[in-house]
């Protein structure tokens, strides 16, 4: 066989299938501290993970995040769970919301237990 011949042959590709995901939560019982030189680096958060049709675990989750985005204790968090191994999950950064956000909120939740008179 030719050397044409080798880099000719059309191999056959495999039709994998997406693995199937869920929605879930993760509430954060802790995390790492962020290294604030950065905006963007690893870090590990200990919590549990929920979501329908899995048995609720409690995990480390090991994930590249920006600072500003970067989940504390007692926060929960929106992740997409494979099926096949509900370990392994995603936090949906795009809804994590950022310091500056999470602090309004905290704002607003203060201004609203006010009794003004």
């Amino acid at each position: 066989m030719s050397w044409k011949g080798l880099f000719s042959k059309k191999t056959e590709r495999v039709h994998v299938p997406p693995p199937r995901t869920i929605r879930g939560h993760f509430q954060i019982a802790t995390a790492a501290l962020p290294n604030p030189e950065y905006s963007r680096t690893s870090g590990w958060w200990a919590g549990v993970l929920t979501g329908v049709g899995i048995t609720p675990a409690a995990v480390i989750h090991e994930e590249s995040a920006l600072i500003e985005k970067w989940p504390e204790e007692g926060q929960v968090v929106p992740v997409v769970i494979t099926l096949s191994s509900p370990i392994k999950f995603k936090i949906v950064w795009d809804n994590v919301p950022t310091r500056r956000e999470k602090g309004l909120q905290c704002a607003q939740n203060l201004l609203n237990t006010m009794k003004f008179s």
